[in-house]
C-alpha cells in the first residue's frame, strides 16, 4: 500500500512540474527570440542599417505574458523614448528612421517604432505595438 501511495504521489508531482514547463512556454520561446536578436538590435540604435526592420514583425507577434521591463531591458537595451501614459508607461524603439536616411533615397521621411507598455504598479507588459510619427 506504501508503494502505491508513493507512486502515486511521485506521479502527481511530474504532473505539476509538466504543467508547470508548459505555462512557461510562451515566455521561454519570447525569451528565446529576444535572446537571438539582442545583440544586433542594440548594435541597430539608430535604426540604420536595416535590422531592426527585418525582426520587428517577430517581436509584434510573440506572446509576452509576465515579461518585466527589466528583462526587456537587458534584451533590447535602452529605448529610444519613454512615454507616460495613464495606465503605465511605454518603451518605444525606432525600428526605422527615414530622417537618418540620405535625402535623395527616396524613402519616406518618417519613424516607425515598436512599443512595449508595461503596467506601472506591476512593472509587467500589457501589450506590444506599432506605430509611427514623421
Amino acid at each position: 500500500m506504501k508503494i502505491i501511495v508513493l507512486l502515486f504521489f511521485c506521479l502527481m508531482l511530474s504532473f505539476e512540474a509538466v504543467s508547470q514547463q508548459k505555462a512557461n512556454a510562451p515566455l521561454d520561446s519570447c525569451l528565446l527570440r529576444l535572446s537571438s536578436v539582442s545583440f544586433f538590435w542594440k548594435k541597430d540604435s539608430l535604426a540604420q542599417n536595416g535590422y531592426r526592420l527585418s525582426v520587428y514583425k517577430g517581436l509584434l507577434s510573440c506572446n509576452y505574458s509576465n515579461m518585466t521591463s527589466t528583462i526587456l531591458f537587458e534584451k533590447l537595451g535602452q529605448p529610444n523614448r519613454i512615454s507616460q501614459h495613464s495606465k503605465g508607461v511605454g518603451w518605444l524603439y525606432n525600428y526605422y528612421d527615414g530622417k537618418m536616411l540620405p535625402v535623395d533615397s527616396g524613402l519616406a521621411p518618417e519613424r516607425g517604432y515598436i512599443i512595449f507598455n508595461f503596467d506601472l504598479k506591476s512593472k509587467y507588459l500589457l501589450n506590444v505595438g506599432e506605430g509611427h510619427f514623421d
